[in-house]
């Protein structure tokens, strides 16, 4: 419990009892109270593993990084549930709503997401060369082919979405059923990034 990983644990569940709690609570207290245990259940993954290697730097990447996953992959599940309802009557708007902020968005988990793993390899050339490397370019593969599937979503389906048409809003399910796929496996690559394999400057 009191080494680094422990901590970053112990964060962790602080802030997951704070979700809970939160929800209990009534008018402007739960938006303070999620907020306030999301931000520390974001600020656990900068106590420990590969964020403490580049100090500040790495951990501020890490941090935007998984503020724009929470955002894109959070979403998923809602659009999802939207897509079941029997008058699905506001997906169209929410999901063009949600497109135009996604654009800025995924911009910046990209552009942290990559600066983040040259700041932790240092050199390029490691991703076709090492075992690190090579999982972490199959993660990129991954959110690349999740990022085709998004700018379909926004640019052919959600343009489609009518409230009295059913057939677009099944097609637009189902892409949604594919995103959440990819997401699990972009998710369980970033796993084996962080429990399996070890960083080449670390070897």
């Amino acid at each position: 419990i009191e080494s680094k990983s422990g901590i970053g644990y112990s964060t962790a569940f602080i802030g997951f009892m704070g979700l809970v709690i939160a929800h209990r609570l009534r008018g402007y207290a739960i938006r303070v109270g999620l907020l306030v245990s999301s931000a520390t259940i974001l600020l656990s993954f900068t106590m420990s593993g590969h964020s403490q290697l580049g100090g500040f730097a790495s951990q501020a990447l890490l941090i935007i990084h998984l503020i724009c996953i929470s955002f894109w992959l959070g979403a998923l599940m809602p659009f999802r549930w939207m897509c079941l309802q029997p008058d699905p009557h506001n997906l169209s708007i929410v999901a063009h709503r949600f497109g135009i902020l996604a654009m800025g968005y995924v911009a910046l988990l990209i552009s942290a997401g990559l600066a983040y793993a040259y700041l932790l390899l240092g050199d390029i050339t490691l991703i076709v060369t090492t075992q690190y490397g090579n999982v972490l370019l199959v993660k990129i593969v991954l959110v690349v082919a999740l990022l085709i599937l998004a700018a379909f979503n926004k640019f052919k389906l959600v343009p489609t979405l009518e409230p009295r048409r059913t057939s677009n809003v099944s097609r637009f399910q189902r892409s949604i059923h594919l995103e959440i796929f990819i997401a699990l496996l972009i998710l369980t690559a970033s796993s084996f990034l962080t429990t399996s394999v070890t960083l080449p400057m670390a070897m």
